[in-house]
């Protein structure tokens, strides 16, 4: 998991499990990114934070964000700065090297 701009990002690996309360299997290759609200602290959310959405990976990999990424249109709070995108596509593309 890595923070950006109060943002929770975690990567879920193929045989990992996600979603609430993990009940999901992930089966593809391609990792998927979650987004989480770090900034909400609250029991019922749980140590990520509140959850906002998920991407697969080279989805964010494959976009231009010279002005950002808006997680939900409707929380203006949860936006993601084009620098902090930039950050994301560095960090996503490293770890997609070290996957092979």
């Amino acid at each position: 998991m890595i923070q950006i701009e109060g943002f929770n990002i975690c990567l879920i690996e193929s045989g990992e499990m996600y979603g609430e309360g993990g009940c999901q299997l992930h089966i593809l290759d391609e990792p998927l990114v979650e987004f989480y609200d770090a900034k909400i602290d609250s029991p019922r959310y749980g140590r990520r934070g509140q959850f906002i959405t998920r991407y697969h990976s080279t989805t964010l990999l494959g976009i231009d964000f010279r002005h950002g990424l808006a997680l939900d249109g409707a929380v203006p709070a949860w936006n993601i700065s084009p620098k902090g995108m930039r950050d994301l596509k560095r960090y996503l593309k490293g770890f997609m090297l070290e996957l092979g």
